[in-house]
């Protein structure tokens, strides 16, 4: 969806801000088939096999600190974010990294 998004919004007249085909709507999901998210970057969290899961969201008892009843415990943040995507893809590769606190591939580069 964001690539042809990319595509379409490049063919626009610069005068009217009108392009020859508009997007009227999407279906949302998730795990492209080249494992990025949609701003570009690997969804290292999302894209977690099922025998990993545990061990990322399971509080260990270095994570629980002084809070022992926690052990054992699970915890799970789902964070959704607003972004424009006309600013977003104007801004450098470098700044994008820095947003997302992590590196893309250089192949994207």
């Amino acid at each position: 969806m964001v690539e042809l998004w990319k595509l379409l919004s490049g063919g626009r007249d610069r005068d009217t801000g009108s392009g020859t085909l508009e997007i009227a709507g999407i279906q949302t999901g998730f795990q492209r088939d080249d494992r990025r998210s949609w701003i570009g970057f690997h969804d290292g969290v999302s894209n977690l096999a099922s025998h990993e899961r545990e061990g990322v969201i399971s509080i260990g008892e270095s994570e629980a600190g002084q809070d022992s009843w926690t052990v054992g415990g699970t915890y799970l943040v789902f964070l959704r974010l607003a972004v424009d995507l006309t600013q977003w893809h104007h801004l450098p590769r470098a700044e994008q990294e820095l947003l997302v606190g992590r590196t893309s591939s250089p192949e994207l580069r």
